[in-house]
């Protein structure tokens, strides 16, 4: 599945905006707080469940506003977090094109890290489902780096990308239009709606339709979102309803070269070797229902949502191993369709004990079961994807089936102690409880049937410990030194792939990670900055794997991460702001052994494949109320190995983007370019034959 950056030439976005003026006030939510002196006026819900200063916390957290992913023309993930410190985003993915496949703290796995939408985890127990992921109508985006052992627990393992949508009726109204090259455009709207009373309503709605430079590679798709709230019972109740209908072309991964060649060279760029009716297709229902109240002196606060996704899928792999001088290639393909339920529930009470102590204890249970059927087949494809052929013309050589149910309950608590002025001390403690059965069945075309099984309970605690320090400061400027230290873990994930081997329950992932960090605030001349070095060890980490030509993940031993990390803004003068942030990381196995072709291969000191040492980017934004704007921003990626042998070295990449635009007083048009440099390289492993 080759990422959706690597579209052949840059897309260019036309956007007209209409927007009027709605009630701004935002709806006040009990328990709101910031003791805590604020420089920046950022806050975040991500360490706590309750809104703190970004500048105190003990972790390293960035805060990225509407507004700022406005003013750079942002539209989607990969954008929005470009200029985040540490963080590189690979558009596409497993997910198809409306996917991303993040890298946080030098670790790029689809199941590592935790989306999480207004609270509540998005994907339920199982992988993140970042194709359902919408910007339309949000606040703000959230990510902190590193676990998060005691809010999210076993679902939280290398970051958190938290999107946080604007409050029921808060907002302005604003319609948007757009078109750009292969043949992409789309529309939306979002309506805070009449007031009734004290009940605040709003409605987004938007839709789609990209195309990319690959053959045969389409993303449409439709959204909705209401969200409401009123005030009662002492409290306030909210209700979100999500609605999503996506439908998608995928690519195909590009086959690997040998110990010379970065890919297959006999294989063309845009060439797409999936069957002519390959899809990657959801209807996907999400509902949210809340309620929150001041209670001794405190905060309580209850979530319960439920989730409901049906997929039909069908995709299609290239042999690696088989391809010579002939014009065709053998693949296996397989056509599935999958149900994802899940059901989330927290309630916590955030306690003001005293004003140097605050506590937050709380319980919540995160449950989900799916269940696919897959249908696999074998066909032959052209190296050049010509030839290909409907998956309904084929043979079925064997229908597999997978169910999974899986259960993670978690009893927490937090308490934040500022003993000075100056000082902050956080401790937080998880008692996790996870049980997961699995049943599995593969039937041979010639009606063989084999069932498999397996069941797995853990119980495990984590937790987290930190402390901040303000060393200079005054209302207006600061300097913070931070650190902490936390411990967490997860049950593997399960990808409902097409194989039923995988019935057999992985050993779970666990982690340890020490962090220290400095943070800076400079109110008056409009500079923030955060630099943070950084250690973590896992264990069992998922890594990828081939298993009779079909895609498979198996626990991958021990590796360590290691890094420092710098970011930065700067308003330069007026409406003309810097934004900067680099990194580097030392990605590699401690002990961990594979076979390659038939041969045990032990990979102890071996960089983890496509994970690069250095990143940076920069930019610049024009960004004043009316008139003229522009953004400027370029990314560079330094060289990175693309197999776990390290004999391949992908060379470095700089990619740039830009765009210009006028803003009147209630419209504005633009014009937006997305990798104008034409850069593709490979940067996600996904991408891949052999990893898939």
């Amino acid at each position: 599945m080759r990422s959706a950056i690597l579209t052949a030439s840059a897309f260019l976005l036309l956007a007209a905006r209409l927007h009027a003026q709605a009630d701004p006030t935002p709806q006040p939510t009990p328990g709101d707080r910031a003791t805590l002196p604020v420089v920046t006026g950022q806050l975040e819900v991500t360490t706590t469940p309750v809104p703190e200063p970004v500048e105190p916390a003990a972790a390293e957290i960035t805060v990225i506003t509407a507004d700022e992913m406005a003013a750079r023309g942002v539209h989607d993930v990969a954008g929005a977090l470009a200029l985040v410190g540490g963080v590189a985003v690979a558009p596409g993915g497993e997910a198809g094109p409306a996917g991303f496949v993040p890298e946080l703290w030098g670790l790029r796995e689809i199941d590592a890290f935790l989306v999480v939408v207004d609270g509540v985890p998005w994907g339920g127990a199982f992988n993140p489902a970042v194709a359902a992921l919408d910007l339309v109508d949000i606040e703000r985006i959230e990510v902190l780096r590193g676990a998060a052992p005691v809010m999210f627990g076993a679902t939280a393992f290398s970051g958190v990308i938290h999107v946080i949508h604007n409050q029921a009726g808060a907002g302005n109204r604003q319609a948007s239009v757009w078109g750009g090259k292969f043949s992409s455009g789309g529309a939306s709207a979002r309506l805070p709606l009449p007031q009734v009373g004290d009940f605040r309503q709003s409605l987004s709605i938007d839709g789609e339709k990209d195309g990319y430079a690959d053959n045969r590679a389409e993303l449409e798709r439709g959204h909705v979102l209401y969200r409401a709230s009123t005030p009662g019972a002492g409290g306030v109740w909210r209700l979100d309803a999500d609605a999503l209908i996506q439908r998608q072309k995928p690519t195909s991964p590009h086959a690997r070269g040998n110990a010379v060649t970065i890919l297959n060279p006999r294989i063309p760029l845009d060439a797409n070797h999936n069957p002519t009716d390959a899809k990657l297709d959801e209807d996907r229902f999400h509902l949210v229902g809340g309620y929150e109240r001041p209670v001794a002196g405190g905060n309580w606060s209850t979530t319960v949502s439920f989730t409901h996704s049906k997929r039909d899928n069908v995709r299609g792999f290239i042999r690696r191993d088989d391809i010579s001088s002939d014009p065709d290639v053998e693949a296996d393909g397989f056509r599935q369709g999958v149900n994802l339920n899940d059901a989330y529930f927290d309630s916590h009470l955030a306690w003001d004990v005293s004003d140097a102590l605050k506590v937050v204890v709380g319980f919540d249970e995160l449950y989900g079961k799916g269940k696919e059927e897959s249908d696999n087949f074998e066909y032959e494809v052209g190296l050049d994807g010509e030839g290909a052929p409907n998956s309904h013309s084929l043979h079925i050589d064997e229908s597999t089936k997978v169910e999974d149910s899986r259960n993670f309950m978690g009893l927490y608590g937090q308490a934040q102690w500022q003993p000075t002025e100056r000082w902050q001390v956080t401790g937080g403690l998880r008692l996790n409880r996870t049980h997961e059965k699995r049943d599995a069945g593969v039937t041979t075309s010639e009606g063989d049937r084999e069932a498999f099984g397996d069941s797995k309970t853990l119980t495990r605690t984590s937790g987290v410990v930190g402390t901040s320090w303000r060393a200079w400061g005054s209302d207006q400027d600061g300097i913070w030194v931070f650190g902490d230290y936390r411990r967490s873990f997860k049950p593997a994930a399960l990808d409902f792939g097409p194989e039923a081997d995988g019935s057999a329950i992985l050993d779970p992932e666990t982690s340890k990670s020490a962090e220290v960090g400095i943070k800076g605030a400079l109110a008056s001349a409009g500079v923030r900055w955060q630099l943070t070095a950084f250690d973590m060890r896992l264990q069992n980490l998922l890594v990828a794997v081939t298993r009779g030509g079909l895609p498979a993940i198996a626990n991958g031993g021990k590796q360590r991460f290691k890094g420092i990390e710098l970011e930065a803004s700067w308003r330069l003068f007026g409406d003309l702001t810097w934004y900067g942030a680099a990194s580097h990381h030392d990605s590699h196995f401690e002990d961990f052994v594979q076979i390659f072709d038939d041969v045990p291969t032990q990979l102890r000191g071996k960089k983890l494949e496509l994970a690069p040492e250095d990143l940076a980017s920069s930019a610049l934004v024009w960004a004043p109320a009316e008139g003229f704007n522009a953004h400027l921003r370029v990314e560079s990626v330094s060289e990175r190995f693309l197999s776990r042998r390290n004999t391949v070295l992908a060379p470095a990449y700089t990619e740039w983007d830009g765009g210009i635009g006028y803003r009147f007083a209630t419209w504005e048009l633009r014009l937006d370019g997305d990798n104008l440099s034409d850069t593709r390289p490979a940067v996600s492993e996904s991408e891949l034959g052999d990893a898939q």
